[in-house]
């Protein structure tokens, strides 16, 4: 399990983040409380039926809800840790623009 290089936050692996039998790959959080701050789902084929988009669809409107950014990464490709911190990044240090409209 690859590690944020900022110690603000932490990754909780799946087992971790379920909920009602809804579960996300990873759970980023805020340390010291373990406040959920972003999810990261990896999607791979199984995620281009009907069926399981509907469920996706749930699971991202659940997270919209709470206000949590779900970042949607296909599983086939190949991810660096440099590249998942900066899909992470905007959502983890917000500019002061995004701030405003939120």
């Amino acid at each position: 399990m690859c590690r944020p290089a900022h110690s603000q936050y932490g990754v909780v692996r799946y087992r971790d983040a379920r909920l009602h039998d809804k579960h996300v790959d990873f759970l980023i959080v805020a340390l010291p409380d373990h406040r959920p701050v972003a999810a990261i789902e990896l999607d791979g084929r199984i995620h281009d039926n009907s069926r399981q988009q509907h469920r996706d669809a749930v699971k991202d409107t659940a997270f919209q809800c709470a206000g949590l950014p779900l970042l949607r990464v296909r599983a086939e490709q190949a991810h660096t840790p440099a590249s998942l911190q900066a899909l992470l990044w905007p959502h983890l240090h917000p500019t002061e623009e995004a701030l405003a409209h939120a």
